[in-house]
């Protein structure tokens, strides 16, 4: 079963990179986080992350294509690259997004819900849009 799950892991992997545009970074990547650790329990905090992006950053129109669409299509080769973001995005991913995220890995794993991690990361992004208005 570990040798199935690996194939499978090194398999998503390389579809990420192969799928993605010449000259895009990649911002986020389901792939190479469900590598780090096979237990099914992180493998769904990593999902449950993933939609949370994609829900949230669909719903402040920071994006030029639709994430939750690619997320519905397959969760497990979930990916955010550069160019999935419009200008404001990537603004915010440049600023914001890591510390964000960091905020989060500090939260108890039964506090990591779609709701709750999509309404921090919308306060989140409130934040970044008071902060560079004052700048």
């Amino acid at each position: 079963m570990v040798c199935v799950r690996k194939a499978k892991d090194e398999e998503l992997a390389k579809a990420v990179v192969r799928d993605r545009t010449p000259g895009s970074m990649c911002l986020f990547s389901t792939p190479f986080l469900l590598r780090a650790n096979k237990s099914t329990g992180y493998r769904l905090s990593v999902l449950t992350l993933s939609q949370s992006l994609a829900e949230a950053l669909d719903e402040l129109q920071l994006t030029t294509t639709r994430l939750t669409d690619r997320f519905a299509e397959n969760n497990e080769h979930f990916h955010i690259a550069d160019l999935d973001l419009n200008p404001s995005g990537k603004a915010f991913a440049k600023i914001a997004f890591r510390t964000w995220l960091a905020k989060t890995e500090r939260w108890k794993q039964e506090s990591k819900t779609v709701p709750k991690l999509k309404e921090s990361l919308i306060a989140e992004y409130r934040k970044f849009e008071v902060a560079r208005g004052a700048a």
